[in-house]
């Protein structure tokens, strides 16, 4: 059978694999099944990781103790 992985069925498998069903488990470790996954999954995580990174960033550069060098010299 494929088995085209969503995203968080996907990132759970791989680091929270208790959250699936034990059906799900079973399905994706199945020698027989072909596990697909979209390249859209790879866009979504490169998606959100930019938007996570971006966020640290803002947060960083509030910082009521950070003084931005600017000297060009």
């Amino acid at each position: 059978m494929r088995l085209l992985l969503d995203t968080h069925c996907w990132l759970w498998w791989l680091v929270e694999p208790e959250r699936l069903s034990k059906t799900a488990q079973e399905a994706i470790i199945a020698f027989d099944n072909e596990l697909l996954l979209s390249v859209a999954s790879i866009w979504e995580i490169a998606v959100d990781t930019a938007y996570q990174s971006y966020r640290r960033c803002c947060r960083l550069l509030t910082m009521p103790t950070l003084q931005l060098f600017t000297e060009t010299t």
